[in-house]
Order: C-alpha cells, then sequence, then structure tokens
C-alpha cells in the first residue's frame, strides 16, 4: 500500500493563527440611584365590633362578659362509657365486654408464654448440643413461660 506524497497537492502545513488582541471589557458606571420607597401605609380605620355568631348544636359558645350569663352546652357523650355503678356488676353488656377482654388478655398471655418456654427450651438445647464441657439451662425463661401459659388457659376457660 502506497501512501500520498505529502508535499504534493495542498498546502499541509500547520495552519498560523494568531490570538485576538485581549480588550478589557468596556465598563462604565452607572449613575447613584436612592431606592424607590414606598408610599407611607394609610391609617387604620376601626373596625366596628360584630356580634359573634351563635354556637352550632353540641358546641360551646364564647366565653360571656363578666356578670352575665352564658348558657354552656355540654360535649357530646362518648359512644360507650364503662358506669360505676351499684348495679353495674349485674349489667349484660358490661359483663360481655369484660368477659371479650378477658378472653383476648388471656390469647395474649398463651402466645407470649409460649414464646418465653420455647425461647428457653432452644438456649438450653443449643448449650447442650455444643461440645463445651458446661452448658444452660435456662429454667427461668421456661417457668415465666409456662406460668403465662396455664394463667392464659385459665383466663380464656373463665370467659367461656
Amino acid at each position: 500500500m502506497t501512501y500520498p506524497d505529502p508535499t504534493a497537492g495542498p498546502n499541509y502545513s500547520a495552519p498560523n493563527y494568531s490570538p485576538p488582541a485581549y480588550e478589557p471589557p468596556a465598563y462604565e458606571p452607572q449613575a447613584y440611584q436612592p431606592p424607590a420607597q414606598n408610599p407611607p401605609p394609610a391609617p387604620r380605620q376601626p373596625v366596628p365590633p360584630q356580634a359573634a355568631p351563635p354556637p352550632a348544636p353540641g358546641q360551646y359558645g364564647p366565653p360571656a362578659a363578666p356578670g352575665q350569663y352564658s348558657p354552656q352546652v355540654p360535649p357530646p357523650a362518648m359512644p360507650y362509657q364503662a358506669w360505676a355503678s351499684a348495679d353495674a356488676k349485674d349489667d349484660y353488656a358490661q359483663r360481655q365486654i369484660n368477659l371479650a377482654e378477658d378472653a383476648a388478655r388471656g390469647k395474649k398471655d398463651i402466645t407470649v408464654g409460649a414464646i418465653w418456654f420455647v425461647v428457653g427450651g432452644l438456649i438450653t438445647v443449643v448449650t447442650m448440643a455444643s461440645d463445651a464441657s458446661v452448658y444452660i439451662v435456662a429454667w427461668g425463661p421456661m417457668l415465666y413461660g409456662a406460668y403465662r401459659v396455664i394463667k392464659g388457659i385459665l383466663a380464656v376457660r373463665r370467659a367461656g
């Protein structure tokens, strides 16, 4: 393969570029102009007092002026309140609510107790299975777990 002769043909010499002459930018300072000032605000006009709208039913009204009576509406009652009266132990609905709460608490005790018992048993089994000459019998968590399980079973049975 032959290459073209660099001397033949157009001039392949480096271009002759000269940098442009540097001229600093033209800067002319502007004349000072003071900032524009806002006009003074208009004097405030007193607002005539308006009567407050009456409170909506079931809401408290505005406070009364000294020496005046303002009827206050009590707040709305809660949907259900456990009243502690002499016949509360004979109240069927309250008894049912208490039994349901006791059953839920018993189920939680059974779950938490089982977790404690299993964790104590795992600690014991894992340390016994290791090649160490000393192992841990975690009877504390197992005893506490058994107590919570029994307590939960009794609560669930009592709830029916």
